[in-house]
């Protein structure tokens, strides 16, 4: 995350990846930070700490040079829209706007869906005391006020959870991870190797230098699992086509690769629960629960195709899969429940299924193999 937007530092002539990025975007953008005076040929060591990093890495390397693919993007987030209300109504005289200013300061036609999510969200803030609206007028309320004089009101970016390593002896920060295992009992850092120290709490994990551990922190978000563009770019590298679905047996269930990645595969796993088939969402696949290897495309369609009156994300945890802002908690229930439904693109499910014509129970085999190491993402 730290090698993405905002960073210019002109000598970089090696860029080191730890962990394959989320997205395509992500990995040109990290990549893109090397030799940016310079105009040369950017290094890049990318380290795969496992056989489903490496294949990622490889994928992500080979799409880079086809380009981007097609796939679908994220959704306008409401929570920034509630963020950037009150942010607007502190700048303005009197701190008063109607429906109508409100639209044409947000560029209501730059965006076929934002008259809709502006609408709805104005609603949603009045009905959680952010809002006050008499005779056609917003304004803040005690609660939007509150919200303007706090920190909150200058950021719509969530902030990480992260792990302090402090030294214990000299009590100098040695790094912010997001995760150790402490199973392993040390760290290494830098080429250094510390100790984990029991006891550790509020974010900071004490560690003395010492030992010879080899194991590695983890370091980044991991907020937002891997993007279908990635799915897209693993399923290129295999040289699968895209009319051809891939399924392993695997300890009774079937696990069915789809390459959608995570945010679709909620939704389908989702609308498979509709149809009374269990299915758990992963980032490259599906696992189906004692299903038919030879019924399964079936399944897949009908679940797809079927009509349904209800969101199949608006009640599905997507905030731990998408980036919903870090104001989504101020939204109401009902407004969570549609910002998660705003991850579902039904019409993208659809594209993908008419291309599927075929599928395929795959043996143990060296393909297999791979799909399942993928298949644990």
């Amino acid at each position: 995350m730290t090698l993405e937007v905002g960073i210019d530092i002109g000598d970089v002539d090696l860029v080191v990846c730890l962990d394959p990025p989320f997205g395509l975007a992500s990995f040109l953008q990290r990549i893109g930070r090397g030799c940016r005076r310079l105009k040369g040929l950017t290094r890049v060591l990318c380290v795969a700490r496992t056989e489903a990093d490496r294949l990622i890495f490889e994928s992500l390397i080979q799409q880079a040079r086809i380009g981007m693919p097609a796939v679908a993007y994220p959704p306008l987030r409401r929570s920034v829209i509630l963020q950037q209300v009150l942010a607007y109504l502190k700048q303005v005289p009197g701190n008063r706007r109607t429906a109508d200013q409100f639209a044409n300061a947000f560029g209501i036609t730059s965006d076929p869906r934002l008259p809709t999510f502006l609408s709805e969200t104005l609603a949603d803030m009045t009905a959680m005391g952010l809002l006050n609206h008499r005779n056609g007028v917003y304004e803040p309320a005690s609660e939007g006020r509150e919200f303007i004089e706090s920190q909150r009101i200058y950021s719509n970016i969530a902030p990480t959870a992260e792990i302090e390593l402090v030294d214990a002896d000299t009590g100098r920060s040695v790094a912010r991870v997001s995760r150790v295992d402490h199973e392993k009992g040390g760290v290494r850092i830098a080429g250094r190797s510390f100790e984990l120290i029991p006891g550790g709490s509020g974010g900071i994990q004490k560690v003395r230098a010492t030992g010879d551990h080899q194991a590695t922190p983890r370091y980044g978000s991991r907020s937002l699992p891997y993007a279908a563009d990635v799915g897209i770019a693993l399923a290129g590298l295999l040289e699968i086509e895209a009319h051809l679905l891939l399924a392993i047996k695997n300890n009774g269930d079937l696990v069915v690769m789809t390459w959608l990645g995570k945010l679709l595969n909620l939704s389908l796993a989702a609308l498979l629960s509709k149809q009374g088939i269990r299915a758990k969402a992963r980032a490259f696949c599906i696992v189906v629960e004692s299903c038919d290897g030879a019924a399964v495309l079936d399944a897949i369609r009908a679940a797809i195709l079927s009509p349904t009156t209800t969101n199949p994300l608006s009640d599905q945890p997507v905030e731990k899969a998408a980036d919903l802002g870090p104001h989504w908690h101020s939204l109401s229930p009902h407004g969570q429940s549609l910002a998660r439904g705003d991850f579902h693109h039904d019409r993208h499910l659809r594209e993908w299924i008419d291309k599927v014509t075929e599928c395929r129970i795959e043996t143990l085999n060296a393909l297999a193999e791979k799909m399942l190491c993928l298949a644990e993402k």
